[in-house]
């Protein structure tokens, strides 16, 4: 988010490359945060007593405890992997070289300027008129949350030089994060039940 709010200022520096390197990360371990939040889920479920004198539900639940332990096996593969080391080398470049090499050779453009344009940009894109009656569908809706995210960070950011009110409209932006991140949860849930004809109705009944 800092990389993408102060994109122009940080032309020629290591940061599209640590942006590349963050999308591609963020895409792999999408995946494995969706599975150990739909194995939580299943796990609130598992004091009930029908769940518990349910064979198959044990069966169902094992499966996915089975799958959470290869997730985190894949998490430590790729924390532990040359490309994660790669991008956090060229994180310390760009914070304690580039960055101070960047401050020394002239002025930059006041921070408040560049905030500003884009925080305007994006609020005006929370605040469309018929936006989430436009765009009901899952994909959408996660789109419009990572958006809501990024608004939040950016206000965070911006908070110190403008004050009050900015601070309070990230909290607002981050209570809407926050509820598409729910939203989303619950459309993962429902995508596992809908897509795994073994799920006891137990699970579904608590989707």
């Amino acid at each position: 988010s800092a990389i993408r709010l102060f994109r122009e200022v940080l032309a020629g520096t290591q940061a599209d490359a640590i942006d590349a390197s963050v999308r591609l990360f963020g895409a792999r371990l999408g995946p494995i945060r969706d599975a150990d939040v739909w194995r939580q889920r299943l796990r609130a479920v598992e004091g009930e007593q029908k769940a518990a004198r349910d064979s198959r539900w044990r069966v169902y639940l094992l499966a996915h405890d089975r799958a959470a332990k290869r997730g985190r096996r894949r998490l430590l593969a790729i924390l532990s992997g040359t490309e994660y080391r790669t991008m956090l080398n060229r994180m310390a470049t760009l914070l304690r070289v580039e960055l101070p090499a960047r401050l020394r050779t002239g002025p930059n453009p006041p921070a408040e300027h560049v905030v500003e344009r884009r925080i305007r940009r994006i609020v005006r894109r929370l605040t469309e008129p018929d936006l989430f009656r436009k765009k009901l569908s899952a994909d959408s809706m996660h789109e419009i949350r990572i958006m809501a995210r990024r608004g939040r960070y950016w206000t965070e950011f911006a908070a110190p030089l403008y004050g009050k009110q900015v601070a309070a409209l990230s909290r607002r932006i981050k209570a809407v994060a926050d509820t598409l991140g729910a939203l989303h949860d619950l459309d993962v849930a429902l995508e596992h039940v809908e897509s795994d004809p073994l799920a006891p109705e137990i699970g579904r009944a608590h989707v």
